[in-house]
């Protein structure tokens, strides 16, 4: 299973016909961003959702991977996990690391910011560098 970190608002509304109010926009858009999560898992095998999004509210980071951008002994976040598996897990993979692929499509793509997220997002999902507010991690299911 990998498990994915994320400072970005992607949570899962279910909302996805044209938004007519302010309030459905919002919902909308954060559905666009967790499409954005599993379109990009997508293009390199068909993911199997095990556990939904879910928000961790006001946490201290300190024990995340997150970049050094963002200051846990300063502020508290918000962070999003969820986890998936798939057929062809080695499809994630590169000789560096079981989620190297991940890291390369992710990186420098475009998301909505201005939702419910705590940590400044500047538009965009960054796996890299100092700016790093999404990670993936390999968890080995145990037979």
């Amino acid at each position: 299973m990998i498990v994915c970190y994320t400072l970005i608002d992607i949570t899962n509304t279910n909302f996805v016909r044209r938004p007519k109010t302010d309030a459905e926009t919002f919902m909308r858009n954060q559905q666009r961003n967790y499409e954005t999560f599993i379109q990009l898992i997508s293009l390199r095998s068909q993911p199997i959702i095990t556990h939904q999004p879910k928000k961790i509210s006001n946490i201290d980071i300190e024990k995340y991977n997150f970049g050094e951008y963002y200051m846990p002994s300063v502020f508290k976040y918000d962070v999003w996990s969820f986890g998936f598996d798939s057929e062809h897990m080695d499809s994630y993979g590169t000789v560096q690391s079981p989620v190297g692929s991940l890291n390369h499509d992710f990186d420098s793509v475009p998301v909505i910011e201005g939702l419910t997220e705590t940590a400044k997002i500047h538009h965009m999902i960054n796996t890299q560098g100092t700016r790093t507010n999404t990670y993936f991690s390999s968890i080995i299911n145990p037979l």
